[in-house]
């Protein structure tokens, strides 16, 4: 099943360098996936929809996602598995 990762982040505010390693490291695990930014983001947002479902809001935690967990997220939709809300943080 194709998964589509949209992530739309504050391009002004030095976001994409995070949103690239994320990018990085889902499309390394990860066949047939796209991933998309979209650095016109609303101010101090880091938002990310595995599929159009939202599962990390930087509005709502105030912090970045764990790259590793929103892949393995994005793994398991691939195999149908609808997607959850993410829980770990950057540290």
């Amino acid at each position: 099943m194709p998964v589509v990762v949209d992530v739309e982040y504050c391009g002004p505010c030095g976001y994409q360098g995070i949103f690239e390693d994320l990018a990085s490291i889902i499309e390394s695990n990860i066949p047939n996936v796209a991933v998309h930014g979209n650095p016109e983001g609303r101010a101090r947002s880091f938002e990310v929809k595995i599929n159009d479902t939202l599962v990390f809001s930087r509005l709502i935690s105030n912090a970045f996602p764990d790259p590793n967990e929103i892949a393995e997220i994005a793994a398991a939709s691939c195999v149908g598995v609808t997607p959850t809300w993410a829980t770990h943080m950057m540290s």
